[in-house]
């Protein structure tokens, strides 16, 4: 049997996606958090074990260039501060 500290990170975005989906967000809603999810697992390159990640090694991801972490659909543009008008924050 497997245990919790041997869960890998891409484990752990499967079974949160799987959680997701069963919850019934949108298809839409689960493709954008794997864009965002599949960034954190190159940002780690590795696929540590879910256990082992630091609360310091996420707020430097998430510090990374917002430029980097768009999905390809949204335009740019739509980024402005003053063209926002909705923020969706991942549920953990």
């Amino acid at each position: 049997m497997r245990t919790s500290k041997s869960l890998t990170l891409s484990q752990a975005i499967e079974g949160m996606l799987f959680y997701k989906r069963a919850a019934g967000k949108s298809p839409n809603t689960i493709e954008s958090y794997r864009f965002l999810l599949d960034k954190l697992k190159l940002y780690f390159r590795d696929d540590p074990p879910f256990a082992s990640i630091t609360r310091d090694q996420l707020v430097r991801f998430f510090a990374w260039p917002k430029k980097d972490l768009t999905p390809y659909w949204i335009d740019p543009a739509d980024l402005e501060p003053e063209r926002i008008t909705y923020c969706a924050l991942i549920e953990v």
